[in-house]
């Protein structure tokens, strides 16, 4: 997974910025340029010490002010599905969570790191290279929303709201947000077992009304002076990371929506680089598709997306970056195919000494006679993850097994790209245990 950035210049330093498509299109006669609308949904969570959860006091431009963290988060996808996304996309954003005219309740997440900076922040100068807690906070969403208080697990783009981004001193960095999913290597696309998510910084620190946009203390900053130059009053940074996390990549200009910098192009002091153009707005759409939970509103109706979605979230952490922390079963409805894909608690190198070898078996019975022996299981020295109605045990293929025995399920190295495995075993049931390739 390759995950990219937003940056935004600061008042005392200047630091810059850096993803990502699948599905046929089904348009019908709608209500954008004669197409469907898609309604996207967001499983929003907030970390403890960020102001949307600690102190929520945001007043929009029209005056009304929100108090609670439910209601900052909702404007957070209200605002760029107004002013971004609707009328040139035909692409809505909405939460995961349906009562939304009852009661919400996002999630709120505790901070996993707080060695350094304040609560709430995380480490975001580069996930890509130190994402411990980028991953720890998507992981402990997807988590909250496996409750059943939610039972929503899988559903929508996993959206998190932190304080802000410093790196390994401490210092705060000017990225405010990092976006994207899971590629096909073969592709560049989103995969169909859809993952987007996104992490971006608290808008107290970006929304013009508020009155004090200073960041707390730092190393370098012990008297808590540094803010950002321009104010967000669309949201636009939400509306960035969406972008990645619906396939498309950072491009210029500066007028631009995918444009790496949040840009001020008129001089007013507020960021507006909003613009999109025919190929992303084809791309968004298109991957719109994949989303697990999306509607799809032609006239007069609302239909199902193609993807069926569960995920499953491993509760222990171990201090091992390849521990697994979530595995997520997506079946397209329109074809039966499924995909596995597993999120791991840190990164994985990018050279292994050889190559790595993952197999993924889903016991969907619960019944040990059936599905892969379980002297296989217990020679995988693996772990496994235990879920309601069904066990995910990931294992390494070892080099002394023999490379032409069938190997169940999928079996492939890291280095080969995503392969879809229809039907590769059965057992006595003819039950079909199918699996993706990562």
């Amino acid at each position: 997974m390759r995950i990219s950035k937003t940056s935004l210049s600061l008042i005392g330093g200047h630091i810059a910025a850096a993803a990502l498509a699948l599905g046929p299109p089904a348009y019908a006669v709608g209500g954008f340029g004669g197409q469907d609308l898609y309604h996207v949904p967001m499983a929003w969570c907030a970390v403890q010490g960020s102001p949307a959860a600690s102190n929520p006091n945001i007043t929009g431009l029209n005056g009304v002010t929100d108090t609670s963290t439910d209601a900052v988060l909702w404007r957070r996808h209200e605002r760029p599905t107004d002013n971004i996304y609707v009328n040139v996309a035909g692409i809505t954003f909405r939460s995961t969570i349906m009562n939304s005219w009852g009661t919400l309740n996002f999630p709120i997440l505790a901070d996993p790191d707080t060695t350094l900076g304040v609560q709430g922040d995380m480490r975001g100068e580069n996930v890509n290279v130190a994402g411990v807690e980028f991953n720890a906070l998507i992981t402990n969403c997807d988590a909250a929303y496996a409750d059943p208080t939610y039972g929503l697990a899988g559903v929508g783009v996993t959206a998190v709201n932190a304080n802000l981004f410093h790196d390994a001193a401490g210092e705060y960095v000017g990225v405010i947000g990092w976006g994207g999913c899971t590629e096909s290597v073969a592709t560049g696309d989103c995969t169909g077992a859809y993952d987007g998510r996104i992490v971006v910084i608290d808008n107290t620190y970006l929304y013009p009304t508020v009155a004090d946009r200073t960041f707390p203390p730092s190393p370098a900053d012990p008297a808590g002076n540094l803010q950002f130059v321009i104010t967000d009053p669309l949201d636009q940074l939400v509306g960035h990371e969406l972008g990645h996390a619906l396939s498309l990549d950072h491009r210029n200009p500066s007028t631009a929506l995918m444009f790496g910098t949040s840009s001020d192009n008129d001089a007013d002091g507020d960021v507006d680089n909003i613009a999109l153009n025919a190929t992303e707005i084809a791309d968004l759409r298109l991957n719109a598709q994949n989303v697990t939970g999306v509607e799809i509103d032609p006239p007069r109706k609302i239909l199902p997306g193609r993807f069926v979605t569960m995920r499953h979230v491993d509760e222990t952490r171990d201090a091992d970056q390849a521990d697994l922390a979530s595995v997520k079963i997506s079946r397209d409805i329109n074809n039966g195919d499924m995909e596995f894909a597993a999120q791991f608690n840190g990164l994985l190198p990018s050279r292994l000494p050889g190559n790595l070898m993952l197999t993924f078996a889903l016991n969907t019975d619960e019944d040990t006679e059936t599905g892969i022996p379980e002297e296989v299981l217990k020679d995988s020295r693996g772990k496994s993850i235990q879920g309601a109605g069904a066990r995910l045990d990931p294992y390494q293929w070892r080099p002394d097994h023999d490379p032409r025995r069938p190997a169940p399920v999928g079996l492939c190295p890291t280095n080969h790209a995503p392969l879809l495995c229809r039907d590769p075993w059965r057992t006595a049931d003819q039950a079909v245990r199918a699996g993706a390739c990562l």
